[in-house]
């Protein structure tokens, strides 16, 4: 997998430097060529007991003045592995200046994937920390001799290069350098190894040393060098190599340097022709792609040498806006060099022509993605397959081998806008937004998707062109439209603007998005077109009155309700938008309630009209509220404004005093008065006496007084008689039949002014052991608190504690009176006769009839001698029976009297009358003649005779 990395057991790495410490510099200018390049040398040893892995061995060269990296050096090694005690060599090959004893320090870093990075800045032969090499004056007269090398070199082919070097007399230093020109190309050949022998004078062997540059005290017999450089090629450049030893003798505790002096002459230098024996084959599948998009990519190589390419790379960077797609690399690559845009596979050693695995395939798919970004059409993917030779585990820093392949993006170039027909239109006009789409691009733009959302103050009149797919709300969607090459499409919406609307100079802003497709669905960057358009309102003219009502009427008090009415109007020719009127009520005042749902706790009250149609549209409020105590003899001043979104100069505030007046010099002619109190009283009292009987007549008096310092002004005294007695006089002037009685008693002067009246009624019957209670109660102007209700019983009693009355009305009883006459001288009736007459009363009723009183007013033919239950002789007679208890409750009367003389022959008739206190229908009144019969048409049938002169009765005579 690309980027994985394995965690290893951590090991330890340690770096030398190796060169020479010193450099030769040439102190005569012998030569036409003189070396200015020397190799650094350095060596990492794993220390540690696992390997260490993906090793980077990096030369800081530190660059000042001319102490430089030879161009083309780069100044990184890597190896993919570096086994527990092993050693890795590297090698770089820099300038130094020409100028003696100068020096310079650089440093050499390690490190590994599981080893911490290591520095050395001191060279093991003079480890004295602050130089690491010294430039030294030298004399070119040592020789050598090239021994063998090849000339004609291919890219991956390892080729060496032997020489041979004459060391004097007894050296002690010897440094090898095979490379001392600056023309040598570094980017081109890279050191792989060193290796050599010292001889004797007879040519044999004294010592062996592989990868090592600088020997430090030399055998003494010591007379000639043989060395061995192993370069690889990288690149198919020609170059020469002009290589040199330079050699130190001892001289007098000091060193005495020379150098070859055949140094870079035709015979020592080495020409090298650089070539490369590959073919590298780059293929795509698609030369015409679209966005997201699959591209297959293939490279094919061939050795086509008879040398075997070593340290070979193959690596592909996949052009901007496309993606590697790893899965399907194949074979599989250098996971640590292959990345999302990159795919590297290092193939080591290819074979030469004809052989086994001397040619091969590698492909892998790469999408067309972008990167989130929309790839322009006629955009050229380029992509290029690399061939390049590295002995590390990096890519090689340089191609020697490339080859290439286009594809080229197709996609519609989408351009759209959005217009409107009128950009300043007035509330109510309709309008049209047209949105354009116009393809310009290679392929069309297809499952096309307009969002257009109107924005508030904008409604659709009409259907659009196209028609859309779909409303939401205010929001319209088209979907798949599509726009071919070189066409245009254009959608046009009918609009209205809201009549509402009311805020000139607004701006209004009608926004669509738009999205499209290629042909293999991937959707491009949204685009937004916008119109706007400034809303101009016509300036329209408001009136505005305001009035006051004393609800209560006249006069004005204090804790009145005035009812404020205010009323706008848009006399203009132009609807008002947002009309707002502001009343800021006195302080004299308290809200009560307000129409249209304000609330009376708004302090000011602000009442939202809305909009106001024009040519008379009107609307109003009202506003209840009651006078304040304290504010006896003040001004109450209201007034009102009114502003309008488009109207420029309001009407003036309108002032009303709380009766509808205006003020004057702000001072208004009608201001409240104070509250006075009141007392009222009611008494009854029933007209017929005695007991309280049905029928009977009670006299209610209400008595109003006023008790305080101010008029009362309008005391109103209502009575609500109860349904168990009938009304029949009302003083005052009042009807009965008014129910309630409401007695408008007018202004009550202060301080003990009082008015009464009387009302008549009777008692109803059917409404006998009831509790008959009458009550009255009493307003004014301006009295807060009125008194309570007095309430009172026919009989003027009050009300008990169990709120009734002690005295009620009794029923009627009904009454019988029978009179009787009998002569108690016996028949026939004669002058002087005695005759007793009977009297006799019974209530045959249910109810005790009271006060019953039996009159006879006896006849003038008689003479009254004697009258039972202790009555005399009284003309009339009159009999106080008392109280007869009902259901047959009986009383009884005798009256003895004598037939006056000269009544011969006349008709004597006797009658009697009986009343009580709470009968209504008397009896008839009884007559009777002396012989006891009734009389018949007012004649007695018997009438009285002379009594006979001397005649004898006797007591045994029958009559």
């Amino acid at each position: 997998m690309v980027g994985m990395q394995q965690v290893t057991t951590p090991t330890t790495l340690t770096v030398e430097i190796i060169s020479s410490p010193w450099v030769a510099v040439d102190s005569n200018g012998a030569a036409t060529e003189l070396p200015s390049v020397y190799v650094v040398a350095a060596r990492v040893t794993n220390t540690g007991t696992v390997a260490a892995e993906n090793v980077v061995v990096t030369l800081d060269y530190q660059e000042v003045t001319n102490w430089t990296l030879l161009s083309g050096e780069d100044p990184v090694r890597t190896i993919a592995s570096l086994g527990s005690g092993e050693t890795y060599y590297a090698y770089w090959f820099a300038r130094y200046p020409q100028a003696t004893s100068a020096n310079h320090q650089y440093t050499v870093n390690a490190e590994a994937d599981n080893a911490t990075l290591v520095s050395t800045s001191e060279n093991v032969y003079d480890p004295s920390g602050t130089q690491t090499v010294e430039t030294r004056s030298t004399i070119n007269t040592g020789n050598q001799s090239l021994l063998q090398t090849d000339a004609a070199v291919t890219v991956g082919y390892t080729f060496s290069m032997t020489q041979t070097f004459d060391l004097g007399t007894k050296p002690e230093q010897i440094a090898f350098n095979p490379v001392g020109n600056p023309t040598f190309d570094p980017s081109a050949y890279r050191l792989l190894s060193v290796e050599g022998r010292i001889l004797n004078v007879s040519g044999g062997t004294i010592s062996t040393f592989i990868d090592e540059v600088y020997l430090d005290n030399v055998d003494t017999n010591a007379a000639s060098a043989e060395i061995v450089y192993s370069f690889v090629a990288l690149l198919p450049k020609d170059t020469t190599i002009c290589s040199y030893a330079a050699i130190a003798y001892p001289s007098g505790g000091s060193t005495n340097e020379k150098y070859d002096k055949s140094y870079c002459t035709v015979d020592t230098a080495i020409d090298i022709d650089g070539d490369i024996a590959l073919d590298l084959d780059k293929r795509v599948d698609l030369l015409q792609v679209e966005q997201d998009e699959i591209l297959q990519y293939t490279i094919a190589y061939t050795n086509t040498g008879d040398k075997p390419l070593s340290f070979s790379w193959i690596w592909d960077e996949l052009p901007d806006n496309t993606t590697l797609l790893t899965e399907t690399i194949s074979p599989a690559s250098d996971e640590n060099n292959t990345t999302t845009n990159q795919v590297a596979w290092t193939l080591g050693t290819i074979p030469p022509t004809g052989e086994p695995d001397s040619s091969g395939s590698l492909s892998f798919q790469a999408k067309v993605e972008g990167g989130g970004i929309d790839i322009p059409d006629g955009e050229s993917l380029v992509n290029s397959a690399y061939l390049g030779i590295n002995p590390g585990t990096s890519i090689p820093a340089r191609k020697a081998l490339t080859d290439t392949v286009t594809s080229v993006v197709q996609a519609p170039v989408v351009t759209t806008s959005k217009t409107v027909s009128d950009e300043m239109p007035q509330p109510g006009d309709n309008l049209t937004y047209v949105i354009q789409i116009t393809n310009t691009g290679s392929i069309s733009a297809s499952d096309i998707t307009v969002v257009d959302e109107l924005p508030d103050g904008i409604i659709l009149n009409g259907t659009p062109t196209p028609n859309f797919s779909s409303q939401v709300g205010q929001t319209l969607t088209w979907n798949n439209l599509e726009v071919g090459v070189s066409s245009t499409l254009d959608i046009t919406v009918p609009v209205k603007v809201d009549p509402n609307l009311s805020e000139t100079g607004a701006m209004i802003t009608n926004v669509g998005d738009i999205t499209f497709k290629n042909s293999v669905g991937y959707t491009f960057e949204p685009q937004t077109v916008s119109a706007v358009i400034m809303l101009v309102v016509p300036e329209t003219q408001l009136e505005l009155s305001k009035t006051g009502e004393d609800l209560n009427g006249e006069p004005l008090v204090v804790s009145d309700t005035v009812r404020y009415t205010l009323q706008v109007t848009n006399t203009g020719t132009f609807t008002a938008y947002n009309v707002t009127v502001t009343d800021d009520l006195p302080d004299e005042v308290t809200c009560v309630s307000v129409s249209d749902g304000l609330d009376c706790a708004d302090d000011p009250l602000v009442w939202n009209v809305g909009n106001l149609a024009p040519n008379g549209g009107t609307e109003s409020l009202t506003i209840d509220v009651t006078i304040n105590e304290g504010t006896e003899n003040m001004s109450i001043i209201n007034s009102a404004s009114v502003t309008a979104t488009n109207v420029g100069t309001p009407p003036d505030n309108p002032k009303t005093c709380p009766d509808g007046s205006l003020p004057d010099s702000n001072s208004c002619d009608t201001v409240p008065v104070g509250n006075t109190e009141l007392e009222i009283s009611k008494t009854g009292k029933d007209q017929n006496g005695g007991s309280l009987v049905v029928g009977d007549t009670v006299l209610y008096t209400v008595q109003v007084t006023n008790t305080g310092t101010i008029t009362a002004f309008n005391v109103t005294v209502t009575d609500d008689l109860p349904e168990e007695v009938t009304c029949v006089s009302v003083s005052d002037g009042l009807s009965c039949a008014d129910d309630p009685l409401i007695w408008n008693v007018g202004d009550l002067d202060p301080n003990g002014g009082t008015k009464s009246l009387t009302i008549e009624v009777t008692i109803n019957e059917g409404t006998e052991g009831m509790t008959i209670v009458n009550s009255a109660s009493v307003t004014s102007s301006n009295v807060i608190d009125p008194p309570g209700t007095p309430k009172v019983c026919p009989d003027g009693s009050l009300l008990n504690d169990d709120d009734e009355c002690d005295t009620i009305p009794q029923g009627i009883p009904n009454l019988t009176l029978a009179k009787l006459a009998e002569d108690l001288n016996g028949a026939p009736v004669v002058v002087g006769d005695t005759i007793r007459y009977t009297l006799q009363v019974a209530n045959t009723g249910t109810y005790t009839a009271f006060n019953v009183t039996v009159t006879d007013d006896l006849p003038d033919e008689v003479t009254c001698q004697s009258v039972s239950n202790n009555l005399v002789c009284d003309d009339p007679l009159i009999w106080e029976v008392g109280d007869l208890a009902g259901n047959g409750g009986t009383a009884s009367l005798t009256i003895d009297v004598t037939i006056n003389e000269g009544t011969e022959g006349m008709s004597i008739i006797n009658s009697a009358s009986v009343t009580a206190t709470n009968v209504v229908d008397i009896p008839e009144n009884p007559e009777v003649c002396p012989d006891g019969s009734p009389p018949n048409n007012g004649v007695c049938d018997e009438v009285s005779e002379i009594p006979p002169a001397s005649a004898v009765f006797l007591p045994i005579l029958i009559k």
